[in-house]
């Protein structure tokens, strides 16, 4: 599916596997051999964030790639989709028909069956995962799952019944018939064992790591700064919460706090909003060098991260800001909390927390400069050991070839 923790809280699901001894189903011959499809093309940083990208990078410590999907789909599908969305008003999306999904994944999928490899990274897209399960050691990689979606993310809202229908049973297929399927979060397992059947001892939960890295960065210690320095990143400035970011930095000069907010990604709809202790930047994008510097230095200057998004499936964000040293305050929602270790990485606050909720929380951690200190220096150990794509794929591979069997069932 498309439309971000290993000492300080309990284990993934995964982790807890007791491996002595990992064995390759081609390790008599060598590293296991694989293909890679995503929503796009996985070797371009703009796909997706750049999240296919770094799983692939990693992965390739352990696996040998010998298909590398560019294009998924044909070129008409995208086009052709989003004209029946729109016509629909949403109610229709032919990604979750079976029928179209296959058709405009032909070519791709023809591609991976003229190869002979013992697993195919499908990283979400399950309608094409869903087909792969019938013929090749599928493994499906999602930040969500359709039942953790539907009447909770908008982009799923609108879609008519049958529709919902659909997208239910072709994420049922994908989960169940996979290999084994791998999470960044218990919310989005939870779901995917509880609504579409998945096995728990094929379900993981692994963290996934950041696409933004800080380099040499030490944690924060020492006497409070001057003027705090908060920072809120996101594109769509009322969904990821920008008018709570907003009203809480305005509640804190009111407390007589000398404080500063960055913005990024987004802006309110007003034209005339002012606010002086508030900076747009508009979007920077990490893979533009000279706008990446600007969203390092947003990251290194910035001792909290804002995250008051209503929805959210993940939040790499969040683990961004932890290679930074920086502490997260979010909303419990979503897959948030998979990223947040609340009262050690960050706070949680609980969704439908009133501005002055969050301004209090902040007022109150800006004033316990142990407390502070400590989260940071948690904030960048949680970075360092467990929410990074080393971690990431070392464990995907231990999995894997703990779980592999001598004779693939599904081998072309």
């Amino acid at each position: 599916m498309s439309s971000d923790s290993a000492m300080l809280i309990d284990q993934p699901a995964s982790n807890s596997l007791a491996i002595a001894e990992t064995v390759s189903p081609t390790s008599v011959r060598g590293r296991p051999r694989a293909a890679f499809i995503c929503v796009g093309d996985p070797e371009d940083a703009r796909t997706w964030s750049g999240t296919p990208l770094h799983m692939l990078t990693h992965l390739r410590a352990y696996f040998d790639f010998e298909v590398v999907v560019a294009r998924p789909w044909s070129k008409w599908f995208q086009p052709f989709r989003r004209v029946i969305a729109l016509v629909t008003l949403g109610r229709i999306n032919i990604y979750w028909s079976p029928f179209w999904a296959a058709l405009a994944s032909s070519g791709a999928r023809q591609k991976i069956a003229g190869s002979k490899i013992d697993y195919v990274f499908c990283v979400g897209i399950s309608p094409i995962c869903s087909l792969l399960t019938a013929t090749n050691r599928a493994i499906l990689i999602s930040d969500a799952t359709v039942a953790g979606l539907i009447d909770y993310n908008p982009m799923f809202t609108a879609l008519s019944a049958s529709f919902r229908q659909l997208a239910t049973d072709v994420e049922t297929n994908a989960v169940s018939q996979s290999y084994a399927a791998f999470y960044p979060s218990s919310w989005a397992r939870d779901a995917a064992m509880q609504f579409h059947h998945a096995d728990a001892h094929k379900a993981h939960y692994v963290h996934w790591g950041a696409n933004l890295i800080a380099d040499g960065v030490r944690a924060q210690t020492g006497a409070p700064p001057i003027e705090w320095r908060l920072l809120f990143v996101g594109v769509n400035w009322e969904g990821k919460g920008g008018d709570i970011a907003v009203a809480a930095v305005r509640l804190l000069v009111k407390m007589g706090v000398r404080v500063h907010l960055d913005v990024v990604g987004s802006q309110p709809d007003d034209p005339r909003f002012d606010d002086p202790n508030v900076t747009f930047h508009g979007f920077l994008n990490k893979n533009n060098p000279t706008e990446r510097v600007k969203l390092v230095e947003l990251f290194s200057n910035s001792h909290l991260l804002l995250f008051p998004t209503q929805f959210e499936a993940l939040g790499i964000v969040s683990a961004e800001a932890a290679s930074f040293g920086v502490p997260t305050i979010a909303f419990r929602t979503g897959g948030v909390a998979a990223n947040v270790v609340d009262g050690e990485t960050g706070i949680l606050l609980e969704p439908g927390s009133f501005p002055r909720a969050w301004a209090d929380v902040i007022f109150d951690l800006m004033n316990d400069s142990a407390r502070y200190d400590e989260m940071s220096q948690a904030a960048l150990t949680w970075s360092h050991n467990t929410v990074n794509w080393s971690t990431w794929a070392a464990t995907v591979a231990d999995v894997l070839f703990a779980e592999a069997s001598p004779i693939a069932d599904k081998h072309p």
